[in-house]
């Protein structure tokens, strides 16, 4: 099974595809495509492919990740599907650790790696959705303030807006640590509220078409 890992970035509707893909997930299974979203990766699926001590950090818990996906993957097979979905924009990283340490994304490359090595040789696409980082930043903090975050000095707004990574950084270190998948990059300005053209982008294949715009998650007023 062909594994097609979609991993944001946060803030370029990400979830508003996500939402999409469940809407037609029956159309999606017709064409021999499945999804796996939030909900079920953050259940414990995805727990010890990136260490954690509350959660399990290790070999043998990134051994045991990888027996659960494999074991949901044949799961997968059994139904007739020939290509999977991953979507999870926690895969690149966090929103608050980009704000806290004022770079975009610094551990990409090592957590890409990890997810890449769970999923054992079956990844063979990774698509990353970027936006203009004038907008990502303000769209950040909007979403992460009323979440807890510290309403940001003058400094660190300065810090973030001078910080030198960018998004070929973040794309260069995704390549690297997937060198045997194709890296698939779209902007949100491009398809953000165009679900299905998105999908079509990364399969090939005619998508199903919505009946209505699906805005999820918009930044406050």
């Amino acid at each position: 099974m062909d594994v097609i890992l979609h991993i944001g970035a946060h803030r370029t509707a990400s979830t508003s595809f996500q939402t999409y893909l469940r809407q037609h997930n029956g159309d999606l299974a017709a064409m021999g495509l499945g999804f796996w979203g939030p909900p079920r990766l953050r259940n414990g699926l995805m727990r010890g492919v990136i260490p954690d001590p509350m959660l399990g950090r290790g070999p043998i818990a990134f051994a045991r990740a990888q027996g659960r996906i494999a074991l949901q993957l044949e799961r997968s097979k059994a139904l007739g599907l020939t290509q999977l979905i991953v979507s999870d924009e926690n895969m690149l990283g966090m929103m608050r650790h980009n704000i806290s340490a004022a770079l975009l994304y610094p551990s990409a490359g090592e957590r890409v790696a990890r997810f890449v090595a769970a999923f054992r040789g079956s990844v063979r696409l990774i698509h990353l959705s970027i936006r203009c980082q004038s907008n990502y930043w303000p769209s950040a903090l909007s979403f992460c303030i009323p979440r807890g975050v510290l309403v940001p000095k003058q400094a660190k707004i300065s810090a973030l807006m001078q910080q030198s990574r960018d998004w070929r950084d973040v794309i260069t270190d995704v390549a690297a640590a997937a060198p045997d998948a194709a890296i698939f990059v779209s902007t949100y300005e491009q398809f953000g509220a165009r679900p299905q053209a998105l999908l079509s982008y990364l399969t090939g294949e005619d998508a199903p078409r919505t009946s209505k715009p699906i805005w999820r998650n918009q930044r406050p007023q």
